[in-house]
């Protein structure tokens, strides 16, 4: 009888803890606050994480931002929180970090814990298996939805606008373009300078995305219609913006953060078309990360307020579009102009398709 009586015992507490299992799970579905006993994947800054971050103690960050920017001032931000933190930084263009990764990862000898690079450059790393999942971001409700993924992968990081720019001085009333059609006007004709649009810079993220808005009927007049002006492919969208002060072009597509940073008198201001669309650079975890506890709250850290402001101080554009400072995009756009973001998944999945597309039609 005493074993029966135990054994009643045990099953009887195996139905509660069921009970309570269950209670804290739909407790979480219907509040949207996971119960105590979540891990800290889906919570990523909790105590617990914090302290497995501090035995872990360095980041292997991999970018294509300045060093010193990225180190002495956004990681030295970090630090302020998390003292204890040290990082070594490995600057690198997007396709090298992603060769670079590929190769180390598989090779069996990850060295990246995080990295932050343009979103074509991850989806690459994605495909391959190479990002392992951060988890939903408590700081995701302040950003526009477009930019936040639903899957947990990465997080938004830097958000630059792309954006018509135009001489002030030589163009003017009725010629400043109002439609992305304008381009193609006749006034601008070997007067337009943009990036090689095969690169998928500034100017392949533009037309590549318009392609989503336009569809292909009107997107292939509106490429041939520019292609017909002879635009002045630049070194760089920050050449076409150089130029285009000194009066070289009457137009370029270049990246908001120039506009943002000019000197009061420069003769350049941004015509204005909707959509306005972003180059979004996010950040993300190796799947193979030594340090996976601090890169994932390294990750968490950057896109919250105070890491955005933390790029916002190196002159860089934050995706957080209410942060109070010059250059983020709540305080470049005007009202009616919206940010279009993955308006055209396709050109991110298959951005070798679009390069060549860029390349034919701007031989």
């Amino acid at each position: 009888m005493g074993d029966l009586a135990s054994k009643g015992m045990k099953a009887g507490i195996v139905a509660i803890v069921v009970v309570v299992a269950v209670v804290g799970i739909a407790y979480y579905l219907m509040v949207g606050q996971p119960p105590a006993a979540q891990p800290p994947l889906s919570l990523p800054s909790t105590p617990a994480l914090v302290e497995r971050a501090r035995q872990e103690k360095t980041l292997v960050w991999y970018g294509p931002s300045d060093t010193p920017d990225m180190v002495g001032v956004v990681f030295e931000r970090f630090k302020q929180t998390y003292p204890w933190a040290e990082v070594r930084y490995v600057e690198n263009g997007t396709p090298e970090i992603v060769a670079r990764v590929t190769t180390e990862n598989r090779g069996g000898s990850p060295s990246a814990d995080v990295f932050h690079l343009t979103f074509n450059g991850f989806n690459e790393l994605k495909k391959q298996g190479m990002t392992a999942k951060i988890g939903t971001s408590k700081h995701a409700s302040l950003y526009p939805s477009t930019v936040v993924d639903p899957e947990g992968g990465f997080v938004p990081f830097l958000g630059n606008l792309i954006v018509v720019i135009y001489n002030t001085n030589l163009v003017k009333g009725d010629d400043i373009p109002k439609s992305y059609s304008d381009l193609t006007k006749p006034i601008f004709k070997n007067k337009f300078a943009l990036e090689d649009p095969g690169t998928l810079e500034a100017g392949g993220i533009l037309f590549g995305e318009l392609y989503g808005v336009l569809g292909e009927e009107q997107w292939t007049r509106l490429m041939q219609g520019i292609a017909a002006n002879d635009p002045i492919v630049v070194e760089s969208a920050s050449s076409g913006y150089e130029g285009t002060v000194r009066g070289e072009y009457l137009l370029s597509i270049v990246l908001s953060n120039d506009v943002a940073a000019q000197a009061p008198g420069t003769p350049v201001a941004i015509a204005w078309i909707d959509p306005a669309m972003i180059q979004l650079t996010v950040m993300g975890v190796n799947a193979k990360a030594p340090s996976p506890n601090l890169a994932r709250l390294f990750a968490e850290w950057g896109s919250s307020p105070e890491g955005q402001r933390a790029l916002a101080d190196t002159g860089r554009t934050p995706v957080l579009p209410t942060l109070d400072v010059p250059t983020a995009s709540g305080k470049l756009l005007p009202p009616g102009i919206t940010i279009g973001f993955n308006k055209n998944p396709d050109f991110y999945i298959n951005p070798n398709t679009w390069a060549q597309r860029f390349n034919d039609l701007f031989k």
